[in-house]
């Protein structure tokens, strides 16, 4: 049962119907409540009031429960740059959770460059569908309405690492070493436990020679994570050489 008071009165005049209970119309922001007539019957405020509330919070699957929020939620400012062209609104709806990775940090660079943003029909969409990565830029890239919608209602939580197919987190750990430090150490502490050595000897490797700095933190965090589980095994003694070659490497 949901904590929100709202729900409860109107699920109570959807069960005893709308002869013998009439709805409240201060259950509905004071912008909706403007718009039902006191001529209605109590079915058609039941209903209006409804049909509006629903449109009222599109942009989310559900209105957020917030008191007095007649006089907190604003109005969404105009957008400053113009919607993207009909050929990326073409892509945009071919793209699925696999081709996300692919295409979208490539469509994204295409916005910054050219001062455009995407239509806010695909909004829940292409968010929900984003990786924990890419998802604060994809919410950027859809301008003042998503960050309008989402101070209300919250996106649908994102695909955790660990939930990633091997290959793609593969995929996803080579994008991270070249642009978000931070997170690459995030990804490994949801994934680093499951992996096998030879595994780990992989995201090693995958490693840029470009980015030494940070090719010494990601080494170090795995130098710390393997202390705490030591082993006599060939393949941790392994990893632990070339680790260790990897340092040196890093270092001059």
């Amino acid at each position: 049962m949901r904590d929100d008071p709202r729900y409860t009165e109107i699920i109570k005049t959807a069960l005893l119907g709308t002869q013998n209970r009439v709805l409240e119309q201060d259950i509905f922001p004071s912008i909706i409540q403007d718009k039902l007539s006191q001529n209605q019957t109590s079915e058609e405020i039941f209903l209006d009031g409804l049909s509006m509330s629903l449109s009222y919070w599109d942009g989310g699957d559900e209105p957020t429960y917030i008191p007095n929020i007649s006089q907190k939620i604003t109005i969404c400012p105009d957008e400053e740059y113009p919607y993207v062209s009909s050929d990326i609104e073409l892509l945009l709806e071919l793209i699925d959770i696999d081709s996300m990775e692919v295409y979208i940090p490539i469509i994204l660079s295409h916005l910054k460059d050219t001062h455009q943003i995407f239509n806010p029909s695909h909004l829940v969409r292409i968010v929900s569908l984003s990786p924990k990565h890419l998802r604060p830029k994809v919410i950027e890239a859809f301008g003042h309405r998503a960050k309008w919608i989402y101070q209300y209602s919250s996106p649908d939580k994102p695909i955790e690492y660990i939930e990633l197919k091997r290959d793609k987190r593969k995929s996803v750990y080579k994008n991270l070493i070249d642009s978000d430090i931070d997170e690459v150490i995030v990804f490994l502490q949801e994934i680093f436990e499951a992996e096998t050595m030879p595994n780990r000897m992989i995201y090693l490797k995958l490693l840029n020679n470009t980015h030494k700095e940070n090719n010494l933190k990601i080494i170090q965090w795995i130098k710390d994570t393997l202390s705490q589980n030591i082993s006599t095994s060939k393949s941790y003694e392994k990893l632990q050489s070339y680790i260790y070659l990897l340092e040196i490497n890093n270092l001059h």
